[in-house]
């Protein structure tokens, strides 16, 4: 397994934090948007979920710098221009997480506190994402000389 030199250090869960704001999760054109933070270094990342409108239960989730000083790359799909999206609907929250349904009988609850999402189908989880708090997102830093690059956020 080939692992990235920034990435050998031994992170142990818990040692990023990463909190997703609930006062900023909101419905948006059918989708749900959100801001995380992670707690060391104080960068806020973008959250947006997505349901796709031919496949009801798949959830697209995407995370990325709110206030990049470069744009990422963001690979476009190969052959079709805009794939169609389905309805996402903020079903309940509480101050501690946030439900969602989409498509036919599926869920996904936004955890807080630390930032966890769960995903489930006819009620039975069907994956769970940054279960043990080992999210990592390297965020753009400035070099010494001025360049832009890539770091992790520890």
């Amino acid at each position: 397994m080939y692992l990235n030199r920034r990435h050998r250090d031994n992170h142990k869960e818990g040692d990023l934090h990463y909190v997703l704001l609930g006062e900023t999760v909101s419905e948006v054109n059918g989708q749900v948007e959100g801001k995380i933070k992670e707690e060391k270094s104080g960068v806020i990342l973008k959250l947006q979920l997505s349901g796709l409108l031919s496949d009801t239960s798949v959830l697209r989730m995407l995370i990325d710098e709110e206030n990049a000083e470069r744009k990422r790359y963001d690979a476009k799909e190969a052959l079709v221009d805009k794939i169609p999206t389905g309805q996402l609907v903020i079903a309940s929250r509480s101050d501690k997480d946030v439900s969602i349904t989409f498509g036919d009988g599926n869920k996904a609850v936004l955890t807080l506190n630390p930032f966890r999402i769960d995903i489930y189908k006819n009620d039975r989880i069907t994956i769970s994402g940054n279960q043990r708090g080992l999210l990592k997102f390297e965020h753009f830093r400035q070099k010494g000389d001025g360049e832009v690059s890539f770091h992790t956020s520890l």
